[in-house]
Parts: structure tokens; sequence; C-alpha cells
């Protein structure tokens, strides 16, 4: 064989095995990321974890608690002290392990992070398949699981919920079982349609639940804005208005007579599709059936309305840096259109917000701080947020890291809406 043959023959050789070395690099990859754990006994199965120095024994004949979350789920995340609290008070106990999991992409989840400086104790892990989700049957997050040795799930719920005591029983005793506490609903009352139409259904009843608790349910469906289904159940009149409206009763009401602040309603509200083009814009703009409903809760409970434009003092949210503000805008936005948005209850003086609009978010400073604020632009952009609504001071340091700031405003154009009741 000639000198150049052989050269030509050695290279080829040489490329040849470089290949097969990329492929069997890129085969174990994949088995690594699509199987990286797997445990039969507790039905976890991970892909990926985002926490150095966890391995196939880092769960293996301990007492496991599961944090269920995505970055989207505002609740989620605002529950996040409370999980690490937990995991800080069993730090040095060596039987027990605290571990997230969410089935979102990764580099999503690092985005996350990175955007709000936040940290998960214990493990983070990616579940890309929602092997373990499935395997637990989790139907909504957040949700935690206390999973003892032998794989069985000694206590599930709400992660707030989750406490030192409920943890310390069963590392005492690894067989007992808490019993989930099922809330007492009062029975729906009866009561006859509004309409004789078979394709609408339109109920407006008083509700039979006389509490002092919202204790309410609800469900809606929208189109292009519009309400085309809805079931708001034992819910306060005043705060149904509110939602209507998108105003806060604490600022932007203005009652006059019985205000009826303890009236709960029941209302079914079953359309299809638009009921008449003369309400359109009767008290909100391009909304007929809303304005329809508006109109029949005036007429059945006895009461007018008013949209005005009043000059009062309060404040306006300006953008001081418009980087800032771009990069708050949500990571959950889905060109296929099914998206995820949510709120957090108030956590130490902090609400979040996922894929929310901005004036969803200023409607919730303004109720919290009780003061009035002006919308402003950007108002129907939506963001991920986290904000402080415990003062005015507070809010805008919060405010300052999207870019934002509340600015004292006097003699401003606010809508009030003002409420005569009969």
């Amino acid at each position: 064989m000639s000198r150049i043959k052989i050269i030509l023959y050695y290279i080829a050789q040489k490329i040849m095995i470089s290949k097969m070395l990329a492929i069997g690099f890129l085969f174990s990859t994949t088995v690594c990321l699509s199987q990286s754990y797997v445990d039969t006994t507790t039905n976890i199965f991970i892909d990926e974890s985002l926490t150095k120095g966890f391995s196939t024994t880092s769960l293996k004949n301990k007492v496991i608690i599961i944090d269920f979350w995505a970055t989207w789920c505002a609740p989620c995340i605002a529950g996040m002290p409370h999980f690490n609290a937990l995991a800080k008070h069993f730090n040095n106990n060596p039987k027990i392990a605290f571990a997230t999991i969410t089935n979102e992409e990764k580099n999503k989840v690092q985005t996350f992070f990175n955007r709000t400086k936040k940290i998960f104790a214990g493990y983070t892990l990616l579940d890309y398949h929602s092997t373990t989700t499935n395997k637990y049957k989790v139907q909504s997050i957040p949700q935690s699981f206390v999973i003892n040795q032998s794989g069985e799930i000694k206590w599930k719920g709400n992660p707030s919920d989750l406490t030192t005591l409920i943890i310390d029983s069963i590392l005492i005793n690894p067989f007992y079982t808490f019993q989930e506490e099922t809330a007492q609903i009062p029975a729906s009352p009866k009561y006859l349609p509004h309409s004789k139409n078979s394709k609408m259904k339109i109920i407006l009843s008083e509700s039979a639940d006389s509490s002092s608790k919202q204790n309410a349910s609800s469900n809606l469906f929208t189109k292009k804005g519009d309400f085309i289904k809805v079931e708001y159940l034992r819910w306060y009149l005043l705060d149904f208005l509110e939602i209507l409206f998108k105003k806060n009763k604490e600022s932007r009401f203005v009652i006059q007579g019985n205000s009826k602040k303890d009236f709960k309603i029941d209302i079914t509200f079953n359309v299809g599709g638009t009921i008449d083009s003369s309400f359109a814009n009767k008290y909100l703009p391009s909304v007929p059936n809303i304005n329809f409903l508006i109109d029949l809760l005036c007429k059945n409970f006895n009461f007018s309305l008013q949209q005005k434009i009043i000059l009062k003092n309060g404040y306006q949210l300006v953008c001081i840096d418009s980087i800032n503000l771009k990069n708050a805008e949500t990571m959950h936005l889905s060109p296929k259109g099914i998206e995820h948005a949510s709120v957090s209850d108030i956590v130490n003086g902090e609400i979040v917000f996922a894929n929310q609009t901005l004036g969803y978010a200023i409607n919730c400073l303004e109720k919290n701080l009780n003061t009035l604020i002006d919308k402003g632009v950007l108002a129907n952009k939506k963001y991920d947020f986290i904000l402080d609504v415990t003062s005015i001071a507070n809010a805008n340091k919060k405010l300052k890291e999207y870019g934002l700031s509340l600015i004292e405003v006097k003699e401003h154009p606010f809508e009030m809406l003002f409420l005569d009741f009969k």
C-alpha cells in the first residue's frame, strides 16, 4: 500500500471513530436525560436534576416531601418560602428528603430562577414527560405529597397546609395516614330560569347561603373578551360587580342607599353566542353579553348604576426603564393558544402574578394599597410580576425592579362607578 493510501486510510479511520464516539455520546446523553432517575417503589421518574449532587441514592429509604409546581403557577411561587422553611427545619435529618418537580422545559425553569433570584431548597427536578405527575394523579398545582420509605402516600394537599407536626408524625410512625378534611358547602338552591329560550339559560337568584364567608365557586368561559358561559355561586353582589367592571369596590365604587354588602347571589348565564348587539356599549365597550348581564342584575336586584369621570388625587403608573419592563414580559404566551395564567394570595406582603396584564396588577395594587391608581399605558400587555402591597414606598421599591414607578397626581381624572340601591 502506498504512503498516500495509508494516510487516507488512517484519516478515514479517525473520522469513523469520531462519528461513533459522537453517536455514542448523544445516545448515552439521551438515555441519561430520558431516565436519569427511576424508582418504581415511589413512582418517581425524573428526566433531569437542576441540583448538583442528585443521584440514584438521593431519595432511597427516606421520607420524601414532593412539591409539584410550575413557573406559571403564582401560588406555587408564593409558597416557596414555606417549603424552604420546612426543608431548613429538617435539614440535618438524614431520614428525610425534599424535592420539587415540574414538567416544564429546562430553559424556561432556569430563566425563571435567573429572573426572580428565587431558589427552592432540596432537589429541583424536571419531569419532561409528566410521568411522575401522572403517576400521582396531580390534577392541579401547587400540590404536595409526603411519601414514606415504602412508597406509600401518607399525606397530600396544598403545600401551605403541610406542617412540621405532620412530617414529624410520619417520621415517628411511617404507617400513619392523615385524613383529608372535606369542606362543608351549602347546597345550591332550586330556582327557575328567567328565559324560556331552550338555547339560553339565564338564572339570577339570591343565594341560599347566608354564612358570613364567601365560600364561593366560579366558572366562566369567554369569547373575544365577552362572557358566553358563567356560573358563580354564593358570590357577594358587589364582588361580582368588581369582576364585571374590573374596578375595586373599596376605591372605585360610590354607593348610595342600601349597599347590600352581605347580599349573596347565584348566577348561571349560558348564552353561547351574542345576545343582542344593542347592548354592545351600554355600560362597557364591545361586550354586549356582559352589558346584558349587568342590565339583568340592575333589574333583578333593584339598583341603578353609571360610570363617571371624577377629578381626584391618586397615583399614576409610569415606565422609568423600558428595558427592565421588557424583561418582565411573560414567558407563558403560547402560539397554540393554550396558556396558563394565575395570581397568588398575599404572602408576606407580596402578590405573585403570572401571565397577567399590567392593568390587572394595577387593580390589585390599588385594592390592597387602598388608593386610586391610573392604569396608564401598556395596561393590556402581559407580564410576570412579584409586587409588594404593604405600602406605597415598598410597592415602588419592588416596581423599580420592573422599570416602573408610582408617581403622585392631583386632580387626576379617574373612572368611578356610582351604584344607587333602592
